[in-house]
């Protein structure tokens, strides 16, 4: 294993290069938040481009059998609607502890916390209800109905 990169299986994470492209990305994102009213207009362009760039390194780790297999990564990826609807409660617990943080710390907990909310919300309350309402729409649809559906034949 090099050192610059992580072992998985027969091949390496990130290569130098990739590294500080990955890591310009992050500080785009961060620059962007910290000068946004030195930056103007520009702003409105900054970070929608240092997103697209973060899509498009997944999606390239993705294509060439790169991509981290990780379970709290799927979690976050199954809570993400949750955390999308219940972020700003996230953002409110962290702005009524630590009003004054500085902004790079304030957003970072605000991302950490989103999520966070997110994935309390879809372990409690999304996952459970979906659970229910599954088993009430199955349990109203006649037998015959669903057991010709299985067979594939309608």
């Amino acid at each position: 294993m090099g050192a610059a990169g992580v072992a998985m299986g027969r091949r390496t994470l990130a290569a130098p290069g990739a590294v500080g492209s990955r890591l310009h990305r992050g500080v785009a994102f961060l620059v962007s938040d910290l000068h946004e009213s030195a930056l103007g207009w520009s702003f409105n362009l900054l970070l929608p481009v240092a997103t697209v760039s973060v899509i498009i390194g997944l999606v390239g780790l993705e294509l060439s059998g790169w991509m981290v297999r990780s379970g709290w990564l799927r979690l976050a990826g199954e809570a993400s609607y949750s955390a999308y609807l219940f972020q700003t409660l996230g953002f409110a617990i962290v702005a009524a502890i630590l009003p004054h943080a500085p902004v790079v710390l304030r957003v970072t907990l605000f991302v950490v916390s989103a999520q966070g909310c997110g994935i309390l919300i879809f372990r409690f309350i999304e996952t459970p209800l979906l659970s229910w309402v599954r088993q009430l729409s199955l349990s109203a649809v006649p037998a015959g109905l669903t057991s010709n559906a299985a067979a594939g034949r309608n």
